[in-house]
């Protein structure tokens, strides 16, 4: 990949997530969101959240309001492999377009101090 194939200053929108939680009883919490992710001119990575529907928040309008104004601010490169590399505040994402959608980036994320990982794809909107 190299940085032409990036689209600059368009949004990139992942398919529908979900935070849940199944409490003691039985009472099913869910918050159901998309992430964006922003490539800018300098470097710089943003990735932000919108909720779809204020469904089933555990905590009322203070959930939509967290995923509504949630922003992360990183930067991003093409490294030796040619992958595209997002470093964000305690987050690491590596990825590449596919082949035959090449609108759409496929992530490996992991969390890196609690370990969690995640593939992810984003779409070109």
């Amino acid at each position: 990949m190299d940085l032409g194939d990036l689209k600059i200053n368009n949004k990139y929108t992942s398919g529908p997530l979900a935070s849940t939680d199944l409490h003691a009883g039985g009472i099913f919490f869910c918050t159901p969101y998309v992430e964006h992710i922003e490539f800018l001119n300098n470097g710089i990575v943003e990735l932000t959240r919108s909720i779809i529907e204020d469904f089933r928040p555990m905590n009322g309008a203070e959930d939509a309001e967290s995923y509504n104004s949630f922003q992360l601010k990183g930067n991003y490169l093409i490294n030796s492999r040619g992958y595209l590399t997002c470093e964000f505040d305690g987050w690491s994402f590596t990825g590449l377009p596919l082949d035959k959608n090449p609108s759409m980036i496929s992530f490996h994320r992991y969390h890196k101090k609690s370990g969690p990982q995640s593939g992810i794809i984003y779409t070109l909107e």
